[in-house]
């Protein structure tokens, strides 16, 4: 076995920082491509002109914009009289304040794109009794568990969001 020379260890030092030095770099500059980031440079300060970005997340952020225009709230009047049809115009008016208040606009474009990536974006509802309105609130995903036995297409009607499932209830 040989003996390091104290003489080299200066230069075996100034190998080694150099070498992770590069290393880093060269996975800041790949981060940086991935991420979609067009002004990258590659080591020589030449501007990296092909950039991949993350076409998934690009094709949902689309779908859930395309998707998520707001429609309009209307009640149809189940009879023809004037009494029914001021009903039905209360009706809409209330509905639209709910949306509203709860912000439903801003919450159809996360919607569809939870939808879209991964089958399931609840909403839940509670009442606000300072404004004696309900609240819609959308929810991540994860962690959302419907009532046992409910198959694909079905409403639930029951959830409980947990972020920790003992290993125990998954039966």
């Amino acid at each position: 076995m040989a003996m390091l020379q104290v003489e080299e260890l200066p230069a075996l030092v100034e190998e080694y920082q150099r070498r992770y030095s590069d290393r880093d770099e060269r996975h800041r500059v790949i981060h940086e491509v991935i991420s979609g980031q067009w002004e990258v440079s590659d080591l020589n300060e030449d501007p990296i002109e092909k950039a991949s970005a993350n076409l998934i997340q690009v094709a949902s952020e689309d779908t859930g914009d395309s998707a998520a225009v707001m429609p309009s709230i209307r009640v149809k009047p189940w009879k023809n009289t004037e009494r029914v049809k001021r009903q039905a115009v209360k009706q809409e008016m209330i509905a639209q304040h709910y949306s509203s208040f709860s912000k439903v606009d801003h919450m159809l474009s996360p919607t569809v794109q939870s939808l879209a990536n991964f089958g399931i974006s609840p909403w839940i509802v509670w009442p606000d009794f300072d404004e004696m309105v309900p609240v819609i609130e959308r929810r991540t995903g994860r962690g959302c568990y419907p009532e046992p036995g409910i198959r694909t297409n079905q409403n639930a009607r029951n959830v409980v969001f947990m972020r920790e499932v003992p290993f125990n209830a998954l039966k």
